[in-house]
């Protein structure tokens, strides 16, 4: 028997313990893992359970400072929600000595949840023609071989997407909880920063091949005419168009002493910037997804409020306005001041950061992990390197786009979801890297010693 906190003599009896891993692919189940309150309480179930909602109540209180959101009432609501969506489970029950009644025990369905929204819902094609675009707009004197290019493409993809299963499928609770939601960034991001690197280390020659893919020739620029949501476009012809003045930027930098932070880090707000990623948006829209990835719906009045409280605050933009048939008024369109909101730092070769200290001490565990045979790396040679073609990317590839035609850039990404985007951009880095630093192979091999 146990005694808890009240004096209480009790006996857990733990009938169902959580699976090791459990990817989650379901847009439902992702939206519940984005949203903070919910991953609270699930931190806490990782950390403490199995808990009863009294346990819950408890231990949630301490963690959010948002009282009104911590009453057993509120937790069971939570509790059901996530049990509805099979992240949460009945574990058992707790026995109280001299109590009729059990008290349920609630633990999760698994000890590591890896939220991955690429792989199936990517499409490839489209996402390698958008990529050739950007890369005739970035690069207007390259000759593009795009037969040799795709097959140099498929590789990377297929290399990626079998790490990806290694990973998952290791069983090594050190990897897993690497790639789980308790950690800073998230599977896709640390699999885009992983991809490259490791497709190095399976083949010597793989810059050497890329290259051959671009000739020094100029060629004529063709208009981008934009290939997705082309049948959703045809279905709203007569009924509304959407005129878009601005567009989200590339990247937009906040220095760490910015007060905006708040915005970001609040609770009731981080729903509106994961909805605005999938902008533009009317208010009417931006409620109606909102109340779909938040705990607590909000009406129009209030998210028209927030959406407002960001304008004023340079996070949220007017990127135009809907024209709609048979009315004379028209409706605003919002969208984010950038789909990638980031701190703006000093280049850094040692990266002190704590964040960004764990994500490259966990690149380090993970390329050892996939590639035994190779020998050990050098940590400080790696951050150095690290370092270096991030730099190179963020300032060099950034600094190439707003010079051309920046238009037509922002039109080929504003026509993708969230998901696409992310992974034209990130596979962008990798192009960029390959066909810019000289000798990248053997930068990256000095970091392995025997």
């Amino acid at each position: 028997m146990k005694i808890n906190s009240s004096k209480e003599k009790y006996q857990d009896i733990i009938i169902i313990e959580p699976e090791l891993v459990k990817t989650i692919l379901n847009p439902d189940q992702i939206q519940i893992l984005r949203n903070p309150r919910y991953l609270n309480l699930l931190k806490i179930l990782y950390q403490k359970g199995p808990l009863t909602i009294k346990d819950l109540t408890e231990e949630y209180t301490k963690l959010v400072e948002i009282a009104k959101a911590s009453s057993k009432t509120t937790i069971y609501r939570f509790i059901t929600l996530l049990k509805l969506n099979n992240i949460v489970q009945e574990a058992g029950k707790r026995v109280v000595e001299g109590k009729v009644h059990n008290k349920t025990l609630y633990s999760l369905t698994a000890n590591y949840f890896i939220v991955d929204e690429g792989g199936k819902e990517n499409r490839g094609k489209m996402i390698f023609k958008e990529l050739i675009n950007l890369l005739n707009l970035i690069y207007p004197n390259k000759k593009i071989d795009e037969q040799a290019l795709s097959k140099w493409h498929k590789q990377l993809i297929e290399s990626i997407e079998e790490d990806k299963k290694r990973l998952i499928s290791s069983e090594n609770t050190d990897i897993l909880e690497i790639l789980s939601i308790w950690t800073p960034y998230s599977f896709n991001d640390i699999i885009a920063f992983l991809g490259w690197e490791s497709f190095l280390l399976k083949d010597a020659g793989a810059q050497e091949k890329f290259l051959k893919c671009f000739s020094d020739s100029k060629i004529s620029q063709t208009e981008h005419r934009p290939t997705i949501d082309r049948k959703k476009q045809e279905e709203e012809i007569g009924k509304y168009r959407n005129v878009i003045k601005q567009f989200p930027e590339f990247w937009y930098g906040l220095s760490p002493n910015d007060p905006r932070h708040h915005y970001l880090e609040k609770s009731s707000y981080i729903p509106l910037f994961h909805v605005l990623q999938d902008g533009p948006m009317t208010i009417k829209e931006l409620t109606e997804k909102y109340n779909k990835a938040a705990s607590i719906p909000k009406t129009e009045k209030t998210i028209y409020r927030y959406t407002k409280a960001l304008k004023d605050a340079n996070l949220i933009i007017e990127m135009g306005y809907r024209v709609i048939q048979g009315n004379i008024t028209t409706q605003k369109l919002y969208g984010p001041i950038s789909r990638n909101i980031n701190y703006i730092g000093e280049f850094d070769p040692e990266w002190e950061t704590d964040q960004r200290q764990w994500l490259l001490d966990s690149l380090v565990k993970m390329l050892e992990f996939l590639h035994p045979d190779h020998p050990k790396i050098d940590k400080k040679c790696f951050h150095e390197f690290r370092a270096f073609t991030s730099y190179h990317g963020d300032r060099e590839l950034i600094k190439k786009l707003k010079l051309q035609e920046n238009r037509k850039a922002y039109e080929i990404l504003h026509y993708y979801s969230w998901n696409d985007w992310l992974t034209i951009i990130e596979l962008l880095y990798d192009y960029y890297f390959f066909l810019n630093i000289p000798n990248l192979n053997e930068r990256f091999r000095k970091c392995f010693s025997d």
